[in-house]
């Protein structure tokens, strides 16, 4: 089980890791200027497939270790919420300041899907591009570290 997990996570990982790459010069570029509307809409699509594969990691979580995915209309906080605190089987995946951080791109999710782009605000937007490349560290961090506590001896169990 654990092995599936982690082998799930390096996926994402690995996919995480090629969307920074792919789009590293726009991320740095827009510390410097304002985007023009087709960078702002591929910086809207950068936050929305970073946050699908924060929620495609903690989804194999809840599958494989707690075996309870939580469900409803509002399952996306209710995994997000379940991720930080301690399962019957595991301890957080994550700790509540990157809850909180990942929290911000949870909530534009909703927006980034149902939005025109032309309706894209760079001074709302850029609340979430600024941080994004240590946001996505810290997770990474704390996501490898959860996984090194389940395959340690004394396992990562409340």
């Amino acid at each position: 089980m654990h092995d599936r997990l982690a082998s799930r996570v390096a996926v994402e990982l690995r996919k995480m890791a090629h969307l920074f790459e792919t789009y590293a010069d726009l991320l740095t570029r827009v510390n410097e200027r304002e985007p023009d509307p087709v960078e702002l809409a591929a910086l809207s699509q950068v936050i929305q497939s970073f946050y699908g594969g924060v929620e495609s990691i903690f989804e194999s979580v809840a599958k494989l270790i707690d075996q309870e995915p939580p469900g409803g209309p509002d399952w996306h906080h209710a995994l997000l919420d379940q991720m930080g605190r301690p399962g019957a089987r595991r301890g957080p995946v994550i700790t509540r300041g990157v809850q909180a951080e990942l929290a911000e791109y949870l909530g534009f999710r909703h927006v980034g899907r149902h939005s025109y782009v032309s309706q894209l605000e760079w001074s709302k937007l850029r609340e979430l591009v600024r941080p994004l490349p240590g946001v996505r560290s810290r997770f990474r961090c704390e996501t490898e570290g959860f996984l090194d506590r389940l395959r340690s001896p004394e396992s990562d169990t409340p």
